[in-house]
């Protein structure tokens, strides 16, 4: 005996629903693993930057000890030939 057109109305609004349910919740699971990707690039463009900065600032320290060696260098070299 098969399903009358009513009962069958029934199992494919059933199936229908069960079946966008699942595409939703799929959904709504590539939605949050895109806002979880997109918050760790962030924070790796964040490191990257931090490490960037140190690095910049690691080269500027360098300079400006040569500066100051350098000057030191020129005056003890004045003072000795005002000796």
């Amino acid at each position: 005996m098969g399903l009358t057109d009513s009962q069958a109305n029934l199992a494919d609004e059933f199936t229908v629903s069960v079946k966008q349910r699942s595409v939703e919740q799929q959904y709504k699971d590539l939605l949050d693993l895109g806002k979880d990707r997109k918050d760790k690039l962030e924070e790796s463009r964040k490191a990257f930057s931090l490490v960037r900065e140190a690095g910049e600032l690691g080269n500027w320290i360098v300079e400006k000890v040569s500066v100051v060696k350098f000057r030191n260098g020129a005056m003890e070299v004045l003072q000795c030939q005002l000796y």
